[in-house]
């Protein structure tokens, strides 16, 4: 893992923890009480390390994707005018309207507790419904002023067009 997010330790720290909660609830299938000095017989242990193994692969990717992303974000992205909007938008979003359950990347990793899948999920999903947003904000204004303006000059723009195919049918049949 690139050292471009600063989580190696905490990913390490998350995968204890992962793997004694398996192992503990193996524990309890096999009988035992967690923590019993009996452990887990060798076909239980080696389910809960399939288990942990399984569930982890997703999560260790995820983490080395955000760290080469952050990476690459922090040497090229911050000067751009549109990375500065998207993380202001973002940023906004995160803490005047909470309730929505909107929060950086970096907020997510940093100081949640949701495996790093989850977070590479929902903040993709978050910039999918932050550009429709932004594109619906733009594009509302436009799609209002060419709908005003083609019911102020309808006749004349029908002709104009009308004027124009034919020009093109009579250029294009030469």
């Amino acid at each position: 893992m690139v050292p471009f997010y600063g989580q190696g330790m905490n990913a390490g720290l998350e995968d204890v923890r992962i793997l004694f909660g398996i192992l503990d609830k193996y524990e309890r299938m096999d009988g035992g009480e967690a923590g019993s000095a009996t452990g887990l017989s060798a076909a239980r242990r080696s389910s809960a390390l399939a288990e942990y193994s399984a569930m982890r692969v997703a999560d260790a990717h995820a983490i080395n994707d955000l760290a080469l992303q952050n990476y690459v974000e922090m040497r090229a992205s911050v000067l751009s005018p549109l990375y500065r909007l998207r993380k202001f938008l973002e940023e906004s979003m995160s803490v005047y309207f909470p309730r929505l359950g909107w929060q950086t990347r970096y907020a997510r990793v940093s100081f949640g507790n949701e495996r790093y899948s989850e977070v590479v999920a929902r903040t993709d999903y978050q910039g999918r419904m932050l550009v429709r947003g932004f594109m619906g904000v733009v594009a509302f204004p436009l799609v209002t002023g060419v709908a005003l303006f083609n019911m102020k000059y309808r006749r004349t723009v029908q002709n104009e067009v009308r004027d124009l195919l034919r020009w093109l049918s009579r250029f294009i049949g030469r």
